[in-house]
């Protein structure tokens, strides 16, 4: 389950958002336009239940803007032989990378 966040920041790294998709709930259409160069990743903690699981974790982000780190907690379901992350949990880091939730 930490390979799926891990997934969607790579597929933004390699501009293949829709390989990002596969590892997200919901994502609005206007996410994947923006370019991510780089990235980091901490994981702090994670919790299963089931086929739910809540990751927390500490995501540094570099764009052509720069740099940005965020500390935060997502909430994974396992879907069709596969974790996917809940879009609203990203779209709460405030990150460029990940649009606003309510977008289309």
């Amino acid at each position: 389950m930490r390979n799926s966040f891990r997934q969607v920041l790579e597929g933004l790294k390699c501009q293949d958002p829709q390989w990002s998709r596969s590892f997200l709930q919901n994502p609005p259409a206007a996410f994947g336009s923006t370019a991510l160069t780089g990235f980091d990743l901490t994981t702090r903690d994670v919790q299963i239940r089931g086929d739910t699981a809540t990751l927390r974790f500490t995501p540094t982000v570099r764009s052509g803007s720069g740099s940005l780190s965020r500390s935060g907690q997502v909430s994974l379901t396992f879907v069709d032989g596969r974790w996917r992350v809940n879009y609203a949990d990203l779209a709460r880091l405030n990150l460029p990378i990940f649009p606003p939730a309510g977008d289309g």
